[in-house]
């Protein structure tokens, strides 16, 4: 009787042991359930149309991942680079030969510096936003001649061989990247407009 009883008491506590793995097994199992369901803020952002698009998160998974620190020494090393060479170009012996007749050596260094402090910007803000500013409704108008003058810039000075060509389009160049800049500040473009108008036309 005695070993029937220590038998059975062994056999309980086995089957009991075997219990509690199963409910292990039961709670590991319900918490992939638990977290696959969306977080609040992701339902927040599916309600009110936020959720990337999968062209969107093609774009991003092609592009690194830069911490914000990284964006940001990124910034300025594009941002002075390309700032040094536009000035220097304007007082090196290139911008001499510009003005004899010579535009090539000005106008790759101008334009080369310009491209970069463009570029700069897409370690702030992403490329992929930022060209969808720069074809916003606001300013796609602008970044267009913008882009337009660096292209005629190249071409004036690589194949009509033009220093006036050159001048023009650097000029233009400017006024863009100006027009460009001012849609991010509020109500500047109207003051602008507002500042023109009173000066030519009284």
């Amino acid at each position: 009787m005695t070993s029937n009883t220590r038998w059975e008491g062994m056999m309980s506590k086995v089957s009991s042991l075997l219990h509690n793995e199963g409910g292990g097994d039961e709670e590991a199992a319900v918490l992939p359930e638990t977290s696959s369901t969306p977080s609040l803020l992701e339902r927040a952002r599916d309600a009110a149309g936020l959720r990337p698009t999968v062209r969107e998160e093609l774009i991003e998974s092609a592009c690194p991942k830069l911490s914000f620190k990284q964006r940001l020494y990124g910034f300025l090393i594009c941002f002075t680079i390309g700032l040094v060479v536009t000035i220097s170009s304007m007082f090196s012996y290139s911008f001499t030969r510009l003005l004899t007749g010579d535009p090539e050596p000005f106008a790759i260094r101008y334009t080369t510096g310009n491209i970069v402090s463009l570029l700069s910007t897409a370690f702030i803000v992403g490329p992929a936003r930022q060209l969808k500013q720069m074809t916003s409704p606001s300013r796609y108008l602008t970044a267009l001649v913008y882009v337009g003058a660096i292209a005629m810039t190249l071409v004036s000075a690589l194949l009509l061989h033009s220093a006036s060509l050159v001048l023009a389009c650097i000029v233009v160049q400017g006024l863009a990247m100006m027009w460009y800049m001012l849609s991010y500040i509020p109500f500047a473009r109207r003051a602008v407009r507002s500042c023109a108008k009173s000066a030519f036309f009284g």
